[in-house]
């Protein structure tokens, strides 16, 4: 959840069966756009304003900084940088960056820390892209804010060779 009034993120838990709140973790800086878990539980969040992904380890009190790589910046002030984030279901995420209109992989390295961040080429290239989910391990649907209609994009994603091919579905 985001505070807009105050700039202030963080994630809460409720116990589904009668809707308590069980915990509050406040965001560590900015607000929190996008958010995925692993296959271990552990949450990793985007944060649009500063470039950044955030890292919360299963049962932890405490966001930790994954990754501030340039990548994930705004291109330039007032924008939004880092946005949808998506796990590939073995040790990768994929996050797009809405203002550069750009798709990034980070591997998940067997310590938790980021591994080298790598920019995949999009042909054709992405329009302000926002949320998106896997379909299988090798595609994945990108919702891209394209002026005022928006638009649904199926990424096949060859991972070897760093590219995406896109195919507009609406």
């Amino acid at each position: 959840m985001n505070d807009l009034a105050t700039s202030k993120g963080g994630i809460k838990s409720f116990n589904l069966a009668d809707g308590a709140a069980k915990t509050s973790i406040d965001f560590p800086a900015g607000i929190c756009n996008d958010l995925v878990l692993d296959k271990d539980g552990n949450i990793y969040a985007t944060e649009s304003f500063l470039g950044r992904i955030f890292y919360l380890p299963k049962g932890g009190t405490a966001f930790t900084t994954f990754s501030m790589d340039t990548t994930l910046a705004p291109a330039g002030a007032g924008q939004f940088g880092a946005d949808g984030i998506v796990f590939d279901g073995n040790a990768s995420l994929y996050v797009n960056n809405i203002s550069k209109n750009s798709l990034i992989r980070f591997p998940i390295n067997g310590n938790g820390t980021s591994g080298t961040p790598e920019l995949f080429t999009v042909t054709p290239a992405l329009a302000s892209p926002d949320g998106m989910r896997f379909v299988d391990a090798t595609t994945l649907l990108v919702v891209e804010n394209v002026a005022t209609t928006g638009r649904l994009t199926r990424l096949a994603l060859n991972v070897a060779g760093k590219s995406a091919a896109g195919t507009v579905l609406s």
